[in-house]
């Protein structure tokens, strides 16, 4: 489920509150490349878990609320939750906490319609908090993790 809510911006929008049932949310959507494990540029070790990555179905509707909100516009607060079964061996879950979350371009054409087949919107936002369960077949817990980022840039794929 992704629920945004407290929006304002230029299209002058506010209080703006939509919720998607998202069934199928791989967590490859949420790795742009650089997981854990992985060095950057310079060499450091580190971990990056979103942007705010989505696609599939429900990614046009995603984009056409940033269109609707308009360039500019603020997304107080807008939580992801995601539930994956890999292999059949593990089930893990993700839930996703943005603040602040800023449209900061748009490409997709006017209304909703796409450019070249694809729905884009590239967002920002000030944190991200991450919390991962999961268990294993027997139901048993795996340990769980929480993660926190800053300033990151997201991009909205369809």
């Amino acid at each position: 489920m992704m629920k945004i809510e407290g929006v304002s911006g230029s299209s002058g929008h506010k209080g703006f509150e939509a919720t998607f049932e998202i069934d199928a949310f791989p967590f490859s959507a949420y790795r742009p490349g650089v997981t854990a494990g992985n060095k950057d540029r310079n060499g450091i070790g580190k971990m990056e878990m979103p942007p705010l990555h989505i696609s599939g179905p429900f990614g046009p509707d995603v984009w056409a609320i940033a269109n609707a909100m308009g360039k500019g516009a603020v997304l107080t607060k807008a939580t992801v939750s995601a539930i994956e079964t890999m292999d059949q061996k593990l089930k893990t879950i993700l839930e996703a906490v943005y603040t602040n979350v800023r449209v900061v371009a748009l490409d997709g054409g006017l209304h909703g319609e796409p450019t070249n087949g694809r729905f884009n919107a590239v967002l920002e936002y000030d944190e991200v908090k991450i919390k991962h369960t999961g268990q294993d077949t027997t139901g048993k817990d795996l340990p769980a993790a929480t993660f926190g980022f800053n300033r990151q840039t997201a991009v909205v794929v369809g």
